[in-house]
């Protein structure tokens, strides 16, 4: 994560949000800044359990800072997803549909998921969270 506090004009040293070893993807990363405070709330698709690098779960961090340093990640999801698997419809792949918004010190990540019994159909479902800022 890279700020600029004057429009682009110049920009910060990069902050790294995922706090895994090296070697795992992190793949489509949503950001949302809480308007009733200023922190700035992050989510993505993380591979770090996967040693394969295919199934992914949702990981959350949080800046209070401005983005000059980041909090440790949580694990959102309580499966991982493999969206290689079971006739899975790759036209219509997951990360296309999520996102993340926040506000009163909470943040909701959404994403997509083919948990369900692998998902017979190949389409994914829907999900979501509430994390509660401590």
């Amino acid at each position: 994560m890279i700020r600029s506090t004057n429009f682009g004009t110049s920009w910060s040293t990069r902050v790294r949000a995922n706090d895994d070893a090296f070697g795992a993807s992190q793949l489509f990363p949503w950001v949302a800044v809480d308007q009733s405070d200023g922190t700035v709330n992050m989510s993505w698709y993380d591979t770090r359990l996967d040693p394969i690098n295919r199934k992914t779960e949702m990981v959350y961090a949080r800046s209070t800072d401005g983005g000059q340093s980041v909090s440790a990640n949580v694990k959102v999801t309580t499966a991982l997803t493999n969206e290689t698997c079971c006739g899975a419809n790759l036209g219509d792949q997951y990360g296309d549909y999520g996102g993340i918004d926040a506000y009163g010190g909470v943040a909701y990540p959404f994403w997509t998921d083919r948990r369900v019994g692998g998902s017979a159909d190949g389409y994914e479902e829907t999900y979501t969270a509430a994390i509660t800022a401590k």
